[in-house]
């Protein structure tokens, strides 16, 4: 190996020499300072913590302001809506649940009408009504609402109290007209009481209502009475 070389090798040697006494002495440096560092310490302020529930007053302050002032405004709201409003709400919510109540009560007797239809037998002789009568339109064979206007005495109570069925089959005739040009209608209607218990149909007759009124209120035609109803009414079962 000639000279060049052993100089150029210990030129690579020194400077590799160089750098770990350098890494060397950092780190003597760096062993030298940690005693001083342990020592001294480093000084550190305790981390703030909060409760759960701890808040600054300002905030919780705000917070309440603003529910009372959000509570504040819906009073002022309920306020300002006028009285007849209120008024008006709890007769239109009463009507309702009344109409509800009542549709379910029809229900409950509109389930058998095929039942109290049956027609075994034909009568000419009219039984007496006795109570559990049940008014039904025959042409639609629906449970009609003169139900709800039966005395309690002849108001059968549910399904299974149903003893007979006035049922009606009706007609309308125009027998004049008012001033607006609306129709004044007659009604008249076939009836027939029907025993359940043994499915006979009696024809009670044809009866016609009263004339409509001579005079009214507002637009739209107007009927006279209706002759089921008179035909109950007679029988004081209405």
């Amino acid at each position: 190996m000639d000279d060049k070389d052993n100089k150029r090798g210990f030129t690579g040697l020194s400077d590799l020499t160089s750098d770990v006494e350098s890494i060397s002495s950092k780190q003597h440096e760096n062993h030298a300072e940690s005693p001083g560092r342990a020592k001294s310490g480093i000084n550190r302020e305790p981390d703030s913590r909060q409760l759960p529930g701890e808040g600054n007053a300002s905030d919780r302050k705000s917070v309440k302001s603003g529910s009372g002032g959000l509570f504040s405004g819906i009073t002022k709201l309920l306020l300002a809506i006028p009285w007849q409003l209120y008024l008006v709400g709890g007769v239109a919510g009463y009507f309702y649940y009344q109409d509800t109540m009542e549709d379910r009560e029809i229900d409950s007797f509109q389930g058998k009408i095929a039942y109290y239809l049956t027609r075994s037998a034909d009568s000419n002789s009219v039984p007496r009504l006795v109570p559990g009568v049940l008014p039904v339109d025959l042409k639609t064979r629906t449970v009609d609402r003169m139900y709800f206007r039966l005395n309690d005495a002849y108001k059968p109570k549910s399904a299974a109290d149903v003893s007979s069925v006035v049922g009606f089959k009706c007609s309308d005739e125009v027998v004049g007209s008012y001033s607006d040009g609306a129709s004044g209608y007659q009604k008249s209607c076939d009836i027939y009481v029907i025993e359940v218990g043994n499915h006979t149909w009696s024809y009670v007759g044809n009866f016609t209502g009263s004339e409509p009124p001579n005079s009214k209120k507002g637009s739209g035609s107007k009927t006279g009475s209706h002759p089921a109803k008179d035909y109950l009414r007679k029988a004081g079962v209405m």
